[in-house]
């Protein structure tokens, strides 16, 4: 039986004042996908370097505990959250939002990584909450390197399924995993599961009462189909949000094909953080 969010707010400990093109997939790899080959180093090394830098950024708090939410979250935030969900990026200038989602083993995530590290680029990934204490040495590279960990619900469950108590206490459960693995960091960004709940007012603003801002996709790569690199190149433009996934072969094994070309082509790979357009940016 569901709690109100009353009762779910003081059990929490948070206190009443501050209180999906193609569908995201569920973690189920094909049988029929190749074996993944981590190992081979690219034949060539980076010729091009893009220029375009970030117009803004978010200071990291780095005390940042769950139950500081009250003092946090105010309501003209959680109203601009709620009302700012973003479904395209920065279309004034060369930026692209590569975006990861679920989880993936470390050797898949590391070999994502790698391909960002080489060309000093930076994406944005979207975990499984109860998949955050299992994945701890891919979570901490994620993050170390300067990349975005963000939300993407507890269990990958449909938030449109869910009453708005489900939701906090899912959310809440993510945000105490993160600070399990990573004490201090905030999630600051969601993603809505199957990216179900896009354009849903009621769940825009339970999930922007966490200080979380959606995020939606403007193109997917697929990364089931050997193709996945040209997908990629053939429907990106200034602003692009793509929708990865860490564990789909041709995402983890183009990964590194992909930035390349990105980058040559002048695209400026940034987080959501920074990719977004800056009506999208609560203003401090």
């Amino acid at each position: 039986m569901g709690i109100s969010r009353r009762e779910f707010f003081k059990h929490a400990g948070i206190g009443l004042a501050g209180f999906a093109l193609s569908s995201c997939q569920q973690q189920n790899q094909s049988s029929a996908a190749p074996a993944l080959n981590l190992t081979k180093t690219p034949a060539s090394s980076p010729t091009a370097t893009a220029t375009s830098s970030p117009t803004h950024t978010l200071s990291p708090t780095a005390t940042f505990h769950p139950s500081q939410f009250p003092g946090l979250v105010t309501p003209q935030e959680a109203d601009f959250f709620a009302t700012h969900e973003v479904r395209i990026g920065d279309t004034s200038r060369p930026v692209v939002m590569m975006t990861y989602d679920d989880n993936g083993t470390y050797d898949e995530v590391r070999t994502i990584l790698d391909a960002y590290k080489t060309f000093n680029m930076k994406a944005t990934f979207f975990f499984i909450g109860e998949k955050i204490p299992l994945s701890s040495k891919a979570v901490h590279a994620i993050v170390d390197e300067g990349h975005l960990l963000e939300c993407h619900g507890y269990a990958h469950q449909d938030f449109m399924r869910l009453t708005d108590d489900q939701i906090n206490r899912r959310i809440e459960k993510s945000f105490q995993a993160m600070d399990e693995v990573v004490p201090g960091y905030r999630m600051r960004f969601i993603r809505f599961p199957y990216g179900s709940g896009v354009g849903s007012e009621r769940i825009l603003r339970v999930v922007a009462q966490w200080g979380l801002q959606h995020i939606y996709w403007s193109m997917g790569s697929n990364g089931t189909i050997p193709d996945t690199h040209d997908t990629v190149m053939r429907n990106v433009e200034n602003g692009a949000i793509v929708l990865s996934h860490m564990y789909r072969y041709y995402d983890v094994t183009q990964a590194y094909q992909i930035v390349e070309s990105l980058v040559a082509a002048g695209y400026s790979l940034e987080t959501v953080e920074t990719g977004r357009a800056p009506n999208d940016v609560f203003p401090s």
